[in-house]
């Protein structure tokens, strides 16, 4: 649409066409420039909060590897405790119990 004769843009004269493409583009750039730090600001909370999610799955993942540890060895501690005769025995209630 001309903005001059209130035509198609195709009856619009070749000057007027050029004039309002750069009136565009300097809007265009001006809220870009403006919506720059919002955009930032905005990215920079973005990428903190993601920070913080990683770090809290980190250290879930870390503290669940240590209690598995912490089972193992206790298995462990607890199979070396059982008399070498028996130690069958225990391997199958041990197995008995997880099942329940």
């Amino acid at each position: 649409m001309c903005a001059i004769t209130s035509a198609p843009a195709k009856a619009c004269p070749p000057a007027s066409t050029f004039a309002l493409r750069v009136i565009d583009a300097a809007v265009a750039e001006a809220f870009l420039t403006a919506l720059a730090p919002a955009e930032l600001d905005a990215l920079s909370r973005a990428r903190r909060a993601q920070l913080q999610v990683d770090t809290a799955l980190r250290a879930s993942a870390e503290r669940q590897l240590e209690r598995k540890r912490y089972a193992a060895a206790l298995a462990e501690r607890q199979f070396n405790k059982v008399d070498p005769d028996n130690r069958l025995v225990a391997v199958e209630l041990s197995a008995a119990g997880k099942r329940r």
